[in-house]
């Protein structure tokens, strides 16, 4: 069966720049608490020259904490200063930006260079205040997250909010999900506890395939009430009951190692964070060599996969989660022991029907729509060839859009920097093609929000 289409660079590499942490979350996948011996400024400079070259849409600095590591800053100053307008977007995962108000203050002036909120924070919150302070193992550790939260709000800077669930905090969702909104999160993530690490084989604080499939009624339950896709989550098994990702050309349910990377604070490459296969190390091959020619990369995007997740008529819409078969069995290409569905109930799902090509090419858009004295501006500028599409992450609507054809030329017509009129841009699409600017098509991608209509 033919395999999956892999971008060119990933969606999303995860940076863990340190082992350094002041908590100890029981489901900690590093177990971490000191730097690892390897944190040195050179195998920092080697990781930062892989990024550059590698050239993610979205790049998470997590850790540990990566507020603790003396290099923060400056690596901040350095990925924007050598990449530019190829700067992802950038996340940074921490626990203790309360502390840290000479950094947000940095972050604020970046993304005023930037003219956008290229940097970012994530911040977790994982249950009521003696809940959280119970699982991260620090008292009071609640509201200095909240003082966090204030913080970046003073400056401006954009977050968003995650919850591990376990056994211990799974009833306090609804109660996570009020605060996340009224504290003004960009999102909220349901992260996955998966026993590695501190959490090595604590299989008990797991949810049982049962609560997994109830966590994923209320996931999409809670986003069509809110109407938007607000709550994400890790994207295995999520085909199975929401219709939009099911139909998506992009959806490839587990994306470790397809749309998603990692590199850990001692060089160490796996194919998600969570997942302990060690892949390779930055100081014997390069992130880019490994992501587009390691050998067990290439079964898992063929889905040569073991047990019922080989024969799962969902096979290339989930795969089973690659960090469960790992945790569980030992086996990269073993079966997701976790998941919540049986088989007959896959196999009613429409498997014969069209996917739909989530692309923002289609629908109408009158002439009168769009005045000829305006200015296209681009609002998204961060994109990576995929076959023979162009995939382009938007981050404020926390979605993927795919372009091809008229589209893909339009878009790449448009100067990232200044914009282009209508007008001109009628001449050199003409120019380029030889037919008239095809307007509808460029008013879906004003839609999407991959464009942008200034008036003149």
């Amino acid at each position: 069966m033919k395999g999956i289409v892999v971008p060119e660079r990933p969606y999303h590499l995860s940076w863990d720049l340190t082992t350094a942490c002041r908590l100890h979350c029981s489901f900690c996948y590093s177990a971490g608490g000191r730097p690892h011996p390897a944190e040195t400024t050179e195998l920092i400079e080697t990781i930062l020259d892989n990024v550059v070259e590698l050239k993610p849409l979205h790049l998470g600095i997590g850790g540990g904490d990566p507020l603790l590591s003396p290099y923060i800053a400056e690596l901040l100053q350095r990925l924007v200063e050598r990449m530019r307008d190829e700067t992802p977007i950038i996340t940074v995962d921490t626990m203790m930006v309360n502390r840290r108000e000479d950094l947000v203050r940095q972050v604020r002036r970046l993304n005023e260079d930037f003219g956008e909120h290229r940097i970012q924070f994530y911040l977790s919150i994982h249950g009521a205040p003696e809940v959280h302070d119970r699982i991260v193992g620090l008292k009071g550790h609640f509201e200095e997250q909240v003082e966090g939260i204030k913080l970046l709000k003073q400056y401006g800077v954009n977050f968003n909010l995650g919850i591990v669930p376990t056994r211990e905090n799974l009833d306090q969702l609804d109660a996570m999900l009020a605060l996340a909104l009224r504290l003004g999160a960009g999102l909220l993530n349901i992260s996955q506890f998966v026993p590695i690490g501190r959490g090595d084989r604590a299989y008990d604080h797991n949810l049982s395939p049962e609560q997994y499939r109830r966590l994923l009624d209320w996931i999409v339950t809670r986003n069509a009430q809110l109407r938007r896709r607000y709550i994400v989550t890790h994207e295995h098994w999520m085909a199975a009951v929401d219709q939009a990702l099911f139909t998506s050309s992009l959806f490839v349910g587990c994306s470790a190692g397809i749309y998603y990377f990692g590199v850990r604070s001692n060089g160490d490459v796996v194919p998600c964070q969570l997942n302990p296969y060690v892949l390779g190390n930055v100081r014997e091959a390069r992130l880019t060599e490994i992501w587009r020619w390691h050998p067990l990369l290439q079964r898992w995007r063929e889905r040569r996969v073991d047990g019922r997740c080989g024969d799962c008529p969902l096979l290339f819409k989930c795969g089973g989660c690659r960090c469960n078969a790992v945790a569980y069995s030992g086996d990269f290409f073993g079966e997701d022991s976790l998941c919540p569905f049986a088989a007959e109930e896959l196999i009613s799902l429409n498997q014969t029907g069209q996917e739909v090509n989530a692309t923002a090419v289609n629908g109408s858009l009158s002439e009168t729509a769009i005045r000829n004295d305006m200015w296209i501006v681009k609002l998204v500028t961060l994109a990576t060839p995929q076959g023979d599409s162009l995939v382009i992450r938007n981050e404020p609507r926390n979605t993927f859009v795919e372009l091809n054809g008229d589209a893909t030329i339009i878009y790449g017509l448009v100067p990232p920097q200044y914009g282009i009129t209508l007008g001109d841009l009628r001449a050199v699409f003409k120019e380029r093609t030889g037919k008239e600017l095809p307007v509808e098509e460029l008013g879906a991608l004003v839609r999407s929000g991959v464009l942008g209509c200034v008036a003149g």
